[in-house]
């Protein structure tokens, strides 16, 4: 993918996901998805 189309793509996934975002059970998913694979991640360096 080139530089421009991955930033006209994030653009439109950002926005889409903002729209989603609205509801509260989504942004409990979505915070407890992110938190989930933050920890992985922090613990995968740790370890």
């Amino acid at each position: 993918m080139t530089f421009r189309l991955q930033i006209w793509y994030n653009g439109i996934t950002c926005r889409w996901v903002r729209a989603q975002a609205d509801t509260p059970v989504y942004r409990k998913v979505a915070w407890n998805t992110i938190h989930s694979i933050f920890m992985q991640e922090v613990l995968h360096e740790i370890f």
